[in-house]
């Protein structure tokens, strides 16, 4: 636009100084030459010169009409690496543009698209990934011509989400360490989404970290699960969406905190939504194992209850697992301590009648000395 200014006070001057000889000469015509003669003469010479002053008007007004002014980014810009934006510009007097970026406050330019029709107004960019600074400029300018536009500095910065990756499979009740990397971005908020991200649900609204552990997963089981992490500076573009994962119910219903005789039969019970298949393992020594499998292969995630041959191995700190077949690190223990009792019990026997308001004496035999 400098070169524009240059340009329209070259004219004017010119035109003030023709103004000033064109009204001399009149003056010095009509006092010392007044006749016939000189009156054409001095026609002559108004008429050329009004002329060469339509001429120069014109020039003028067509450099006063050459212009560019970018609309967008702004300064306060926040745009997003790896992703789509859209440059937006006015042009006058134009008829194609070249469009450049430079990512060091325009120390060095690169080009974006060449020979753009200056009437269109816009492009999108798809921002080449991994650009990261503060110090990105856009220039616009005319196709084989000296006018140009450039705006001041903006930030362009991106987000990238490290867990949870494709394809994982999250506990509802469970907790999940949420990570992330972040460039050009000091605090971010975080989202999740049960629909693959028509919906999202506030997860938190500002942290500086890293990294969010989230506890507890809601119990909405879904394999259209997904992560949002967002740029939480008003205005900004930027935001990251992670990939696909899944959320899966799975909770042991029974035993918990009961006693049960050994060498008898006993149901296992659980829930389970987003999972197919599950193991059923055991424990003497509580939730630290070993664990010993109950069922030889997987069974149906909905054949609960499960019926338990259960061990002569007496214990009173027994629990009992349901374990997602195809995820280890799916599962749920008995919420409490079980007891697998030593006894049998000898009186009364089956079929035996009993009284009400009578007292009988129960009667039971201890199966070794190891009951708990």
């Amino acid at each position: 636009m400098s070169d524009n200014n240059s340009k329209n006070n070259s004219y004017l001057n010119v035109i003030n100084k023709i103004n000033n000889y064109s009204f001399q000469l009149y003056c010095h015509l009509t006092t010392k030459l007044y006749n016939k003669k000189a009156e054409a003469i001095m026609k002559a010479l108004a008429y050329k010169f009004s002329v060469f002053l339509i001429i120069l008007l014109n020039l003028n007004n067509i450099a006063k009409a050459q212009s560019i002014t970018i609309n967008q980014p702004t300064t306060s810009s926040r745009w997003n690496s790896g992703k789509q934006h859209i440059i937006i510009w006015t042009a006058s007097g134009i008829t194609n543009v070249d469009i450049e970026y430079s990512t060091n406050g325009g120390a060095n330019y690169f080009t974006i698209a060449t020979s753009v029709d200056a009437s269109s107004g816009s492009i999108s960019w798809d921002i080449p990934s991994a650009i990261s600074s503060n110090q990105c400029r856009i220039r616009i300018k005319e196709s084989g011509g000296s006018t140009t536009a450039t705006t001041g500095n903006f930030t362009i910065g991106y987000i990238q989400i490290t867990q949870p990756t494709a394809g994982a499979v999250l506990q509802a009740g469970s907790s999940f360490n949420l990570t992330w990397s972040r460039y050009q971005v000091t605090n971010v908020s975080g989202f999740y989404s049960i629909d693959g991200g028509q919906n999202w649900t506030i997860l938190f609204t500002s942290s500086n970290s890293g990294n969010y552990n989230w506890n507890p997963i809601p119990n909405t089981p879904s394999s259209n699960c997904r992560i949002r992490i967002v740029d939480a500076a008003g205005g900004s573009s930027i935001f990251e969406i992670s990939p696909t994962f899944s959320i899966v119910s799975l909770q042991l219903t029974s035993p918990s905190g009961a006693v049960i005789e050994g060498g008898t039969q006993f149901p296992i019970s659980w829930t389970a939504n987003g999972v197919s298949q599950v193991n059923l393992y055991f424990s003497l020594n509580g939730v630290g194992g070993p664990w010993t499998l109950i069922t030889t292969t997987p069974i149906s995630a909905g054949s609960s209850p499960y019926v338990w041959n259960v061990p002569t191995s007496y214990s009173s700190n027994v629990y009992l697992r349901v374990q997602d077949a195809a995820y280890s690190s799916i599962y749920s223990n008995s919420s409490s301590a079980n007891t697998i009792a030593n006894i049998t019990i000898t009186d009364p026997t089956n079929g035996t009648k009993l009284f009400k308001g009578v007292i009988y004496n129960i009667q039971w035999q201890k199966k070794s000395d190891k009951f708990c």
